[in-house]
């Protein structure tokens, strides 16, 4: 049998060479490829030296506490600096029983320290009598005295009576939440359609659903308009 043909491009004879593996590899294949695979080496070794740093990078983020966004800006107040101030704040108060009757919503609450008063921001309080019944109140700023009662209301303060469908707007009005009792001190307009009554003073009694103007009152009350069938049963 003639032996077989030489050539410059192959290795025919396969010569085991030691690898980590211990891979037999042709010794022609690695002396052809050898400028090739310093080649592929010059452009893997920057890659991989990238990924190194971004890696290294990613665990020290890992390693880093977690810390928030940071607040908005202490509020100032003529009181004083403020201890703590909530935003987005919904309060609940609750009776000896444990029963909820009084809800305060506002954009942001101040609390003071040294008065142990909280201030609101356009307040919305719910609150609930003995008897079920709902009450709301406004207004554009609130106070809430120490122990969180009384509750004042500033500037075109309201309070409405749902079920009795009045309403009474003035510009200071205040509430104790132990006794139920509303009260203004400033000029007040009560409201029923088509009834209207003013005063000087105005006070309330939500468990006992009661309510009284006082001093220099006015009101305006037009008269019930008369049915068809009552005119022509008329002489």
């Amino acid at each position: 049998m003639a032996p077989f043909a030489r050539s410059a491009t192959r290795c025919w004879k396969r010569k085991a060479i030691a690898t980590p593996w211990s891979i037999p590899t042709c010794s022609a294949a690695i002396e052809r490829h050898h400028g090739r695979a310093e080649s592929t080496a010059a452009l893997v070794l920057p890659l991989l030296a990238a990924a190194a740093v971004a890696a290294a990078g990613w665990a020290a983020d890992l390693a880093r506490p977690w810390r928030p966004a940071p607040p908005g800006p202490v509020p100032t107040d003529e009181a004083g600096e403020p201890d703590y101030f909530l935003e987005n704040v919904r309060l609940t108060r609750y009776d000896a029983q444990g029963v909820a009757h009084q809800r305060l919503t506002s954009p942001r609450l101040v609390h003071t320290p040294h008065d142990d008063v909280t201030r609101a921001l356009t307040p919305l309080a719910h609150l609930i009598d003995r008897e079920g019944r709902l009450w709301v109140a406004g207004g554009a700023t609130g106070r809430l005295g120490p122990g969180g009662n009384p509750l004042t209301l500033s500037g075109e303060a309201r309070l409405f009576a749902p079920e009795e469908l009045w309403q009474l707007d003035t510009d200071i009005l205040h509430f104790d939440a132990d006794t139920g009792h509303a009260w203004s001190d400033t000029p007040a307009l009560l409201q029923q359609p088509p009834q209207r009554m003013s005063g000087e003073r105005f006070d309330a009694w939500i468990h006992d659903n009661q309510a009284r103007l006082t001093d220099n009152v006015r009101g305006h009350h037009p008269p019930a308009r008369r049915t068809a069938t009552n005119e022509e049963s008329d002489p």
